[in-house]
């Protein structure tokens, strides 16, 4: 599957702190002792007929990872990824038209919550909805989506070839839906659109650089949740 920008665009962000809201502490906070960084993400490509979901979790606390917290999205054990990096929690679902595998879920509207317990009475917890739910127009000329998010971008490129049309990162409000001009599409080939929206959490007076997860703040802390649709174009 090649959602080329959706992954990459989310990882600046989380990265970045930004792009979630306006404005921001000029002070910035002192980091938690514990971090927490999630991503519950949808991939959708339809030339290839594959959709993927993955709940990727990771806790640590004075920057090592713990394997001993309970984790839960909406009630559903997380396991921990064995023989991966220490405090790493994964599930995972994927339909490839031929095999079904998983308990992941990702449904846009939904709120998902995520409960981490560290044991001794020490529990974080932060909700988000899932944002997404695409459609494309038949002509190819504009992307939309039924549940909005924070952040959103589309991309068009060539199959196997460069980028043709960037929109912009759109927040804290993007409009849906978005309309591709027909420069996206300059001469007679096989394009893919790629079309992602995230709502992230990022709370009044967030500085930039730090991500937020219930109480917690710093640079390894996160959580968002994201929908990614890839539609192949021949034009």
């Amino acid at each position: 599957m090649r959602i080329r920008f959706a992954a990459s665009l989310a990882i600046a962000l989380t990265a970045c702190g930004g792009g979630g809201g306006s404005g921001g502490s000029s002070t910035p906070p002192t980091p938690t002792a514990t971090q927490i960084s999630v991503s519950l993400t949808r991939e959708i490509d339809v030339a290839q007929g594959v959709t993927g979901i993955i709940w990727d979790i990771s806790v640590k606390t004075n920057g090592v990872g713990i394997d001993t917290a309970t984790v839960t999205v909406n009630g559903k054990n997380v396991p921990l990824k064995a023989g991966f990096v220490s405090g790493n929690y994964w599930l995972e679902y994927g339909d490839n038209g031929v095999n079904v595998w998983g308990d992941a879920t990702y449904v846009p509207g939904t709120d998902y919550t995520v409960r981490v317990d560290m044991g001794a009475g020490v529990v974080y917890s932060d909700t988000l909805r899932a944002p997404g739910g695409f459609t494309v127009d038949p002509a190819i000329t504009s992307v939309a989506w039924a549940h909005s998010g924070n952040v959103a971008s589309v991309l068009v490129y060539h199959l196997f070839g460069a980028d043709t049309y960037t929109s912009a990162t759109l927040g804290p409000n993007p409009p849906s839906p978005i309309a591709i001009p027909a420069s996206a599409y300059p001469t007679a080939d096989t394009y893919e659109l790629s079309a992602m929206v995230q709502n992230k959490k990022w709370p009044p007076g967030a500085y930039p650089g730090n991500g937020y997860f219930d109480t917690l703040v710093g640079p390894d802390t996160y959580f968002y949740v994201q929908d990614g649709y890839v539609k192949r174009v021949t034009k």
